[in-house]
């Protein structure tokens, strides 16, 4: 069925050959806030290391398509030394997240090695994983493996859960592992057109990860990625959406609706208090601090 909610999101269909005007093959204008190669230091307290290119499976939705699955090989030890170096130097930084391509797509060897050297490098530093294997390869968690993460908490591991149906009991136990070994999950689903972009797919997702122990963290706005406007969902159902979710669903387990600023402005949580002006072509939109930012008006 090429419409099932899970073949949308990982098989290339001839859409994707469609660019528009605004599309950016770095909407999120890393490359602009790269500090180090492989770097990004976009906030204060936090920066983003790209370990890998290699995801286990590659999502049609991806705003780092520029990056991911270009080439074949992890972070190279002169690029891990600079960031480590960079990590060092700026004892602001809190919080190391750990991206790519996958994370897990790396041998445990070559992960834990990864882990341990920036925490020489701060040892009060904390750990981010972003990785869809609780999703896509969930038995990559086997108990030795766990184990061996545990050590190096605080860590948190934030995945991505799109649709109910993905949560399968593989999946369920990847999960179940990951929380008895002390390591939070949480959830960074993206609102795709038809896969989750109504109110009661929406509500299963939810209520599937808050039963499973993962806390709803966002639901992001489609990125301006190139080729993906088919799967983008307009903004002005965006906020319907989480309207009826509001009132079908406790305020603990909303996740918050937000959007990555095109062009490295970081991310802003979306309401109608967002939305300053609307033309035929584009939304006039106010981030935290005041900044105004255009997103483009779509069908």
């Amino acid at each position: 069925d090429p419409e099932d909610p899970i073949r949308r999101q990982c098989i290339p269909r001839r859409e994707e050959h469609i660019t528009l005007p605004y599309e950016l093959s770095d909407p999120l204008g890393e490359e602009l806030s790269t500090a180090a190669p492989r770097l990004v230091h976009r906030y204060a307290d936090r920066a983003l290391l790209l370990v890998t290119h290699r995801c286990a499976t590659y999502c049609r939705h991806c705003f780092r398509r520029r990056f991911t699955g270009r080439k074949n090989h992890a972070l190279r030890p002169a690029e891990a030394a600079a960031a480590a170096a960079y990590i060092e130097a700026h004892p602001e930084i809190r919080e190391l997240i750990f991206s790519g391509g996958d994370p897990f797509m790396l041998t445990n060897a070559s992960l834990f090695a990864l882990l341990a050297r920036f925490r020489c490098a701060d040892k009060n530093l904390a750990f981010r994983i972003h990785s869809r294997m609780p999703v896509v390869l969930p038995r990559r968690f086997t108990v030795p493996t766990l184990k061996k993460l545990s050590a190096f908490r605080p860590l948190r591991l934030v995945t991505q859960f799109n649709h109910a149906r993905e949560l399968s009991a593989a999946s369920r136990q990847a999960v179940h592992g990951l929380l008895s070994h002390g390591i939070p999950v949480l959830n960074q689903a993206v609102l795709l057109r038809g896969v989750n972009d109504s109110p009661e797919t929406q509500t299963a997702l939810i209520r599937g990860l808050h039963e499973v122990g993962i806390i709803p963290y966002y639901l992001f706005q489609g990125d301006l990625a190139p080729g993906t406007s088919h799967l983008r969902v307009p903004l002005e159902e965006g906020l319907r959406l989480m309207k009826h979710l509001r009132a079908a669903l406790p305020a603990s387990l909303l996740p918050v609706y937000a959007l990555d600023q095109p062009g490295a402005g970081g991310k802003v949580p979306l309401g109608e208090h967002s939305v300053l002006d609307r033309t035929a072509c584009y939304f006039l939109l106010a981030s935290q601090d005041g900044k105004r930012f255009t997103y483009p008006v779509e069908n």
